[in-house]
């Protein structure tokens, strides 16, 4: 160091050795593992939400949107991860990016969700390398006009926790970057369960919608203290549905007497769930838009008490198309650390395309709340869901039928925790009743049947295309709808019609015996 001031005698260099990148310094190998984005723990998320021009309730549904990734191979070179985005139509991509320095395209299962960055990013591209910080990801967008560049750090806490520091900078013409905002999010690590126990608990909900909360908190402390780490309870489990004014389905009536997310009611299921440390699904009529919307829903509630997801009913059935509006959401799977899990309110478990999208999407399980007077969904249905998808399928039904006016069928329990496979257990048809099961969710990634080493692989796709045309288009069209007032046939005003239930017993010539009887029956009736 030279110096002219003739009081100092000598100086000493002193050379600082370039800080290790952060590779260098700790174990690439900790990020391995099931990253979930916290929704609680953040630093100016919805300011930076708004700054790109978001309105408050955007931001809002922004800042708390689940976000996972799950990095499968860490390496100083390269990293491989999923990464799922379940409330943007079950959004998932599997890529590597490589820590070279260079700009390689963004993956466009992610990128054509763009909300944010990604939207401003019109290269489409980023770039991955380690710095002294962390990994870092850099991006070149333009936004309201001006060139900036948004850089990320991703950084260790500790072994269970990520934190990802984010800077947009603005680029003037000099080249110059200048920060215009800033903001800290944080990813925790929520390991998948290997195995975890299940329940499903049936009974009826009556007009008290206070003693149906009570019934519904009892089922779910008997559930954990069986050992559940999640139970599933009826359809409408807030109310029996007396929507009628004047003898006649009011649909008003339903939203005036529907509940709300921060209503008494679904308040004290995310209290209990808090409480008890258990996940839950539950049946719930929801309020929509006033004066007259209502819509089937079922609520997946998270373990410290948040709602995790809302399904709204879209395959609605008989007397529900005159108070309910079917939901038109596109069907979702939550990624969780039980698993992948898909929604499903008895009759979307009635048609096989629901739980077949949801299978599709990655779903390992199904969690179906159901109001059905009808056995058939128990001894059918429920099982062929799993069957066909090879897929875990834990079902709740109500149950008895306490009223004496207005239609006395019962609703017909059957309740059931259902393997890939179909191997059930099954509750009671008759009586208040729970099942306990144990789930074991990558046994769903088998995708063995027991006609087939390969479910999926059987598909055939390019055969039933017609399946996703407008109704106006497919070849049947011209039949439905009003008939013509002139038909294009002769025939008689009215036709009576007899409908048989025959079941085979004994031999097939007593069966064919007992058919013929009732043919002629039905002859001599007319």
């Amino acid at each position: 160091l030279l110096c002219s001031s003739p009081h100092i005698a000598t100086a000493h260099l002193v050379l600082m050795a370039p800080e290790k990148l952060y590779c260098d310094r700790v174990d690439v190998s900790l990020f391995h593992g099931r990253w979930v984005r916290s929704d609680s723990k953040y630093e100016n998320w919805e300011n930076y939400m708004l700054w790109y021009g978001m309105d408050d309730d955007k931001a809002r549904e922004e800042t708390i949107e689940p976000q996972i990734h799950i990095i499968t191979a860490a390496s100083k070179e390269q990293m491989t991860l999923v990464h799922q985005l379940p409330w943007r139509a079950g959004a998932q991509a599997e890529y590597t990016v490589r820590m070279d320095g260079e700009f390689h395209p963004i993956p466009q299962a992610l990128f054509k969700t763009a909300r944010t960055s990604w939207q401003a990013n019109k290269r489409a591209d980023w770039m991955h390398k380690f710095d002294e910080k962390g990994l870092l990801c850099e991006q070149h967008l333009p936004v309201k006009g001006k060139p900036h560049v948004l850089r990320y750090w991703r950084s260790l806490v500790s072994a269970n926790e990520i934190m990802v520091n984010v800077h947009l900078y603005e680029v003037d013409a000099s080249g110059q970057e200048k920060e215009v905002i800033h903001t800290i999010r944080y990813f925790q690590r929520i390991p998948f369960k290997e195995k975890w126990t299940a329940a499903a608990a049936q009974f009826f909900s009556g007009m008290d919608v206070a003693e149906n909360l009570k019934t519904c908190v009892s089922w779910m402390r008997k559930a954990k203290a069986r050992g559940a780490d999640l139970v599933v309870l009826p359809e409408n489990s807030n109310r029996d549905r007396q929507y009628f004014v004047d003898g006649k389905p009011s649909k008003k009536k339903a939203h005036e007497m529907s509940e709300t997310l921060d209503g008494e009611f679904v308040k004290g299921l995310c209290d209990t769930c808090a409480e008890l440390g258990l996940w839950a699904v539950v049946g719930v009529d929801l309020k929509g838009h006033p004066p007259a919307t209502a819509y089937i829903a079922q609520l997946l509630i998270r373990p410290d008490g948040e709602i995790e997801g809302v399904h709204k009913k879209h395959v609605l059935w008989d007397y529900e198309y005159t108070l309910f509006e079917p939901g038109d959401d596109p069907y979702q799977v939550f990624d969780t650390e039980l698993g992948r899990l898909g929604l499903l309110v008895c009759a979307d478990g009635i048609v096989p395309e629901a739980a077949r999208v949801m299978s599709l999407m990655g779903a390992q399980v199904l969690l179906n709340s159901l109001n059905s007077r009808g056995p058939d969904e128990m001894r059918v249905h429920i099982p062929l869901r799993a069957l066909e998808n090879g897929v875990w399928h834990v079902a709740s039904n109500a149950v008895g039928n306490p009223n004496n006016m207005g239609l006395l069928w019962p609703w017909t329990g059957g309740s059931q925790i259902c393997d890939p496979l179909g191997n059930r257990v099954v509750a009671s048809e008759e009586h208040d009743d729970m099942v306990i099961g144990e789930v074991r969710p990558f046994e769903a990634e088998l995708k063995r049947g027991v006609w087939t080493e390969d479910i999926f692989a059987q598909r055939r796709p390019e055969l039933y295309g017609v399946l996703t045309k407008p109704l106006d288009v497919v070849p049947c069209a011209p039949m439905y709808g009003p008939a013509a007032e002139v038909l294009p046939f002769p025939g008689p005003a009215s036709v009576k019609v007899a409908m048989m239930q025959l079941s085979r017993t004994h031999t097939r010539l007593c069966t064919e015996w007992m058919t013929k009887r009732q043919v002629s029956y039905a002859a001599r009736r007319g």
